[in-house]
């Protein structure tokens, strides 16, 4: 049971992704219950750092 809940919740992820956000990841979803975090990587070369948005589960 607790499986096909997780797959229910990843399809609706996805969905809310494609349909609502065009596939680009937004800290607006954190009003969808998910969080939504800002990492900066680190800078390799001559490249500058980066940020990039992480998905977590709200709990």
């Amino acid at each position: 049971m607790a499986l096909e809940l997780s797959n229910y919740l990843q399809a609706a992820f996805i969905y809310l992704l494609a349909m609502e956000f065009k596939f680009k990841l937004s800290k607006d979803l954190q009003k969808w219950g998910y969080d939504i975090t800002a990492k900066r990587s680190e800078a390799v070369g001559d490249e500058t750092a980066t940020e990039a948005l992480s998905l977590g589960r709200s709990h």
